[in-house]
Parts: structure tokens; C-alpha cells; sequence
């Protein structure tokens, strides 16, 4: 009741800086994406406050998109999804082991590698979904080939988690590699998929019957069409952005994403300058005509 009344009695500022985020945009690129890959399910990626779109908007935008998961990073991000969407979540991010047991495991699925923190859900002793992250070649997280039988036969103590999915991540997807169009076998990405069919018979021949299969971010959207994989996370192209250089041949596919943000700001001071004039620290910018100069308020913080 306090916060109503204070927000009653709060004077309503004007901001000088202003993000709009157009929802037609989001739900245009999100369902053009789907449309590249209409046999798999498309998992929007939303983590680093939806990559500075505003999460909480984003959130409010896709509730009723029709996606199994919506992704995040961390325990922060997964709470604003679970207070304002009904979708399931998938944290892809690791967190320390006491903060598991705040997530709502009904509607949470974890990307893990690492065998702390399957111990440390297993002996929870609860129904918990999670998706094998596999190391591919990104040599950042996952688990490497040399260590899957060992996670394998950990997870064979704890029969209450369910590997629900398997994943990994494309490192070179976004550069204009040639060899994806003329010669795909020897391509980085059929090297990643490679070993990540390897990892995967592993898993199955331990038993587990994982219903998703991902490695796709927004560049392997445009350049990969591959049966084995059902599921794919777009993050930039989500937001109407090409993942791709011009020059390479998949670009012509990202030309009709549509930018979901415009930022508008306000005009605080003009000044007229001369030829040779310099403008702000150090007179690095010097004018060679009369211009007038237009100062905003936009900096380091915005």
C-alpha cells in the first residue's frame, strides 16, 4: 500500500534519454526465425538484460509466444522471467550451489558441466530437468569429450535428475566461412557437430533419452539446416540484428530482421564553430567548416 501511495504522490519526470522497444519487431524477427527452421523449436535467448533491450520488457513481449523455453544467465535473471512469464526457463549460467535451491524446479531447467553442481542437484533429491552442456570447441564451459563418461556415471547416482536436453555452442558460426557452402565437411561447424553426435550416441547408450538437441545460436540459424538438431538459441537476430559480415553468402537471409530499439534523446546546448575550432577534451575533433555542434546528455552511465 505504501509503494501506491508513494508512487501516487511521486512527481512524474520526463526522462531526457528514452529506450523504446517496438514488440512488432521482436515477434516479426522471432517468428521469421522460426519460419528458417519450422521443424525445431526456437529458445530465445534473453540473458544480459536481454541484450540490453530490458528484460523485464522482453519478458512481457514474448509471454505469449509460442517457445518452450525462454534463456537466461543467472539466478537474477531467471526471477524477472519467473514473476512475469509463464514460459519455462533454462539457465545456462552456473550459480553457487546454496542459491539452487531457490529455483522452482517445476518450471527450471539447468545447463550444466560441471560435477559439483550435478551433486549438488542430485542431492536434492527432487525431480530436476537438465540439459547436458557438451564442450565442442568453444573451450570456454562444457563438458570435454575426455570427461563425458565420468559425468555420465556420476549422474547414475542420482536417478531424480532427468537429462532433459543436450547442448553445446558454435564458436565460428558468424564469420563468412566459405567451406559451409562448398565443402561442409570440413568446416568448423561440421567439426563441432561431429563431436557433438559422438558425445550424444555416449549419452543414449547410458541410458538417457534426451528430448532436445541444440548447438545453433543466431548465425548457425542462417547456415545450417540439419535434421539431428530440434532446437536452436537466437539471441542478436532475435532483436533484429545481423549476426553476419556482408560478405558472406548467408548475409542476404539476415536483410529482413527488423531492429526492435530506437534510443531518443534531447538537444541541451548548440554552438557555433569555426574552422579550426576544436570541440570537447583535448580539441581531438577539429572543424575545417562553420558547423554548429549539439551536445547530449549521453554518457558512460546511459
Amino acid at each position: 500500500m505504501f509503494d501506491f501511495l508513494k508512487m501516487l504522490w511521486s512527481p512524474r519526470l520526463s526522462p531526457m534519454n528514452t529506450i523504446r522497444i517496438r514488440k512488432s519487431s521482436i515477434l516479426y524477427n522471432l517468428e521469421y526465425l522460426q519460419s528458417l527452421q519450422p521443424a525445431s523449436a526456437v529458445f530465445p535467448v534473453l540473458k544480459s538484460n536481454a541484450y540490453g533491450h530490458g528484460l523485464k520488457q522482453m519478458v512481457k513481449i514474448l509471454r505469449t509466444a509460442d517457445v518452450p523455453y525462454l534463456v537466461v544467465d543467472s539466478y537474477p535473471e531467471y526471477q524477472v522471467v519467473r514473476k512475469y512469464s509463464k514460459h519455462h526457463i533454462l539457465v545456462i549460467g552456473e550459480t553457487l550451489s546454496p542459491n539452487y535451491k531457490w529455483f522452482d524446479f517445476k518450471r527450471t531447467t539447468f545447463a550444466v558441466y560441471n560435477e559439483s553442481t550435478i551433486r549438488t542437484l542430485g542431492r536434492m533429491n527432487k525431480h530436476i530437468k537438465i540439459h547436458l552442456f557438451l564442450n565442442t570447441g568453444m573451450n570456454r564451459e562444457g563438458i570435454d569429450s575426455d570427461n563425458l563418461v565420468s559425468v555420465l556415471e556420476l549422474l547414475e547416482q542420482y536417478p531424480r535428475l532427468t537429462v532433459d536436453g543436450v547442448m553445446s555452442h558454435f564458436h565460428s558460426a558468424d564469420l563468412p566461412d566459405q567451406a559451409q557452402h562448398h565443402d561442409f565437411e570440413t568446416s568448423t561447424m561440421a567439426q563441432q557437430i561431429k563431436i557433438f553426435k559422438k558425445a550424444f550416441t555416449q549419452i543414449l547408450e547410458y541410458g538417457h533419452a534426451p528430448r532436445w538437441r541444440h548447438i545453433g545460436n543466431s548465425a548457425g540459424m542462417f547456415k545450417l539446416k540439419e535434421d539431428f538438431f530440434n532446437a536452436w538459441r537466437p539471441g542478436l537476430a532475435l532483436y533484429g540484428y545481423s549476426p553476419l559480415e556482408k560478405e558472406d553468402p548467408a548475409f542476404v537471409l539476415t536483410k529482413v530482421l527488423r531492429p526492435a530499439l530506437d534510443i531518443y534523446s534531447t538537444v541541451i546546448s548548440t554552438h557555433i564553430v569555426w574552422p579550426g575550432d576544436g570541440t570537447s577534451y583535448g580539441h581531438k575533433h577539429k572543424h575545417r567548416d562553420r558547423e554548429i555542434v549539439a551536445a547530449v546528455p549521453f554518457g558512460y552511465a546511459e
